[in-house]
């Protein structure tokens, strides 16, 4: 039996990629209501990247979501997730 894979596109990279069954090459941030392939999660492991800043903020006001405080280094935490 074959098992089609799911595609889900990157909201940071634009990236498709694979997300299920059995393969998931990304996951969902909650917080931010968008889904992130692994290559961005690991590159921005310490907060999303200046290149990604307004994109996201743009994101986060379209949701009507509240703009998170910064983390440490100035950035936007993908943790927790």
């Amino acid at each position: 039996m074959e098992t089609r894979s799911i595609k889900k596109v990157c909201f940071f990279c634009g990236q498709e990629f694979s997300f299920g069954p059995h393969r998931y090459d990304g996951k969902p941030i909650k917080k931010y209501n968008l889904i992130s392939c692994n290559i961005c999660l690991s590159t921005n492991s310490d907060g999303v990247g200046p290149a990604y800043e307004e994109k996201l903020i743009k994101h986060l006001e379209t949701e009507g979501l509240t703009i998170p405080d910064r983390n440490g280094k100035g950035l936007f935490s993908l943790e927790g997730g």
